[in-house]
């Protein structure tokens, strides 16, 4: 991200994530992440996020919490995707046959 004003300012980056194809109801997007960064006119950054795997669980009727394999798609940006706000998005896979038990709290 870059601040190609004359100002300094702050952003509001976040990170959404979405399961294409989850066995159960899941949210349209979900907020998986979010920075303030103050940048100064100029001033570029390169903004990092970390997704545990917690994020991409579902947990299914019988109770357990799960990573089912699929796609998901990410979206970074000043909003949410499909708003008009600046972004950048991916899709990533999770290989596998079967749902994977997600054991940490």
């Amino acid at each position: 991200m870059k601040n190609v004003g004359a100002r300094a300012g702050d952003e509001v980056v976040q990170l959404y994530l979405k399961d294409r194809h989850a066995s159960v109801p899941v949210p349209v997007r979900q907020l998986a992440g979010f920075r303030r960064v103050h940048l100064a006119p100029g001033e570029a950054r390169k903004v990092t996020f970390t997704i545990m795997p917690r994020q991409m669980s579902v947990i299914l009727d019988d109770g357990r919490r799960v990573i089912e394999p699929g796609v998901f798609e990410l979206f970074v940006g000043g909003g949410q995707p499909g708003t008009g706000a600046p972004g950048a998005s991916a899709v990533v896979e999770v290989a596998g046959s079967a749902p994977r038990e997600v054991v940490s709290g």
